[in-house]
């Protein structure tokens, strides 16, 4: 027989590894509410694709931390997140315009 806990909801996602892409625009990529939105794996995933698809980094880990996870006094379980993030190198374009006359 297999033991479930309490129903989760998603907690707070902790950024690591980003450097010049802040962890303020990377969480708002989120799909979901912080302890509003159940957890769902498939949803974690398609999040962290969108974020490989983005160009912006080179690899893209994410996992849950069920050792943290928290039950508040009503019973609402969370379960936190941990994303790091390997930043790709920016791409810039530049233009250079001529007049003579």
């Amino acid at each position: 027989m297999v033991e479930t806990g309490p129903a989760a909801y998603f907690g707070d996602v902790r950024v690591k590894g980003n450097k010049d892409v802040t962890s303020k625009y990377i969480k708002s990529w989120l799909p979901w509410q912080k302890g509003k939105d159940p957890f769902d794996l498939e949803q974690m995933e398609d999040f962290a694709n969108d974020l490989r698809h983005s160009g912006l980094f080179r690899s893209v880990e994410i996992k849950t931390v069920p050792s943290e996870l928290k039950v508040d006094s009503k019973g609402i379980a969370t379960l936190p997140i941990d994303l790091t993030v390997k930043e790709a190198p920016f791409r810039t374009a530049s233009a250079r315009v001529y007049y003579d006359t």
